[in-house]
């Protein structure tokens, strides 16, 4: 269900920008956005679209091959904390400690939590019973 909640967030986004929120800080770029204030934004919601969507097609192309059977959820929510990590200095979020925001603490829990998932199944993998076809 990887490809599915993927898919779905990179269309939320699309409604995220068409609404006006979760914009990113001002910017001098040819593609900031002016959201009806007058200021030029980074339009990090096209840019999540884009991540999410890109995800997709590589957690579906992954699927395909069979590889990371049971992990590719915990891939996803792994690239997903990563990209927001990085993302967040594009945003107007305040910082809460160490330089950090709210949301990168976040990721930094979550990322930590979902690794630890995916290295405690890959080693239930490894230890189960080969099934043949």
């Amino acid at each position: 269900f990887a490809v599915p909640v993927a898919a779905s967030v990179a269309v939320g986004r699309l409604g995220c920008f068409v609404g006006g929120c979760c914009f990113g800080r001002e910017t001098d770029l040819a593609w900031g956005v002016d959201f009806g204030d007058g200021v030029h934004r980074h339009p990090t919601q096209l840019y999540e679209c884009a991540f999410h969507a890109i995800c997709a097609v590589t957690l579906h192309t992954i699927g395909r091959r069979g590889a990371f059977p049971r992990q590719r959820i915990k891939l996803y929510v792994m690239a997903y904390m990563l990209y927001r990590f990085f993302t967040e200095w594009l945003k107007p979020e305040p910082i809460v400690g160490m330089g950090l925001t709210f949301y990168q603490w976040s990721a930094i829990a979550f990322f930590a939590l979902f690794a630890g998932l995916f290295a405690l199944d890959s080693r239930v993998d490894a230890h189960a019973p080969a099934v043949s076809a």
